[in-house]
Parts: C-alpha cells; structure tokens; sequence
C-alpha cells in the first residue's frame, strides 16, 4: 500500500495538483474562512495552492480567455456570478482542483481521486468543489454554456432597458 501511496504522487496526474480558491482579496478570505481554506492546504502538501483576488481573476480572463468569455466577464456585477464563471474558466485552461472558501475537506484528495482521474464528481459537490483536467469536455461545455447564457441575459437585458444598459457603460 505504501508503494501505491508513492506512485500515485509520483506519477504526471492528468488532473494538476493545483488546488485553486478565489475571493476579495486573501486577507480577507483568511478572516472569514482560515479553517475551512486550511483543511485543502494541510491535507495535500503534494499540491500547489493558488488564491486569486477578485483583481487576480480579471487578469487571468483578460489575460487566457476567449473574446466572447471576456465579454461574458464584462458583463457580470455580481461578485458570486464572476467566481462561477472564473472557476469554469480557470478550469478549462488550466485544469486543477477549484474549491470555495467555505467548503471543508474532510481527507486528503489522494484519497478521492487518483493520477489517472480526469474528473471527479460526487453527491456532496455539485459546484463548491470542481476536480477537472485542462480541457476536460465537461468543463469546456459547462463555460460554454456559461457564457452563452450571460451573453443571451446581457442582450436581454440591454433590449428591456436600453437607457439603464447605456448608463452603466458611462
């Protein structure tokens, strides 16, 4: 068993070990959900821990995504909407582990998943917890999606209320 423990770390996963969390900013993540953010760092030493502010996550969109997903970023005003669609995104080119800042890891992610995963869903994690590969066809048709629905409300929206639309972009 020891040796199986130590090959699974070894081995290139297809799922990054990168475990990845957005909010404000860091500090104020930490204030709000240190024990919870902790469970995912101290139960998997092997991975990367990545946190991205809310400015961190506008220029990875900027900066990685397509123009229509930029636009779709653009026209979200809503902080929870933003970090659906960044977790999405970010999971479509980069692949990796996204958890919120609430959800609580219970053991270790070598224990849920294994290097030849290329996705992981269970009952308990519909959306708090997303285990993708870069590209995984899930998750590039889940941003797809995504975005076409923002976009199809953004058209919605600005044809409902034209002069509000034109306001907002002043």
């Amino acid at each position: 068993p020891a040796n199986a423990t130590l090959r699974a770390v070894i081995q290139k996963p297809l799922v990054p070990r990168t475990i990845v969390q957005t909010g404000k900013t860091f500090t104020h993540a930490l204030v709000q959900h240190a024990r919870y953010m902790a469970t995912w760092w101290s139960l998997n030493p092997e991975y990367t821990y990545r946190f991205y502010s809310d400015l961190d996550a506008d220029a990875f969109v900027a900066k990685r995504a397509t123009a229509s997903e930029q636009s779709a970023w653009n026209a979200l005003t809503v902080g929870a909407q933003r970090a659906d669609l960044f977790r999405m995104l970010y999971l479509k080119y980069c692949g990796g582990v996204y958890a919120d800042l609430d959800a609580e890891l219970g053991r270790p992610l070598r224990e849920i998943m294994n290097y030849r995963s290329s996705a992981v869903t269970g009952l308990y994690w519909p959306f708090e917890c997303l285990i993708y590969a870069p590209g995984h066809p899930i998750i590039v048709e889940a941003a797809r999606l995504a975005v076409e629905k923002v976009m199809d409300q953004a058209r919605l929206e600005k044809t409902q209320n034209p002069r509000r639309c034109r306001n907002a972009q002043q």
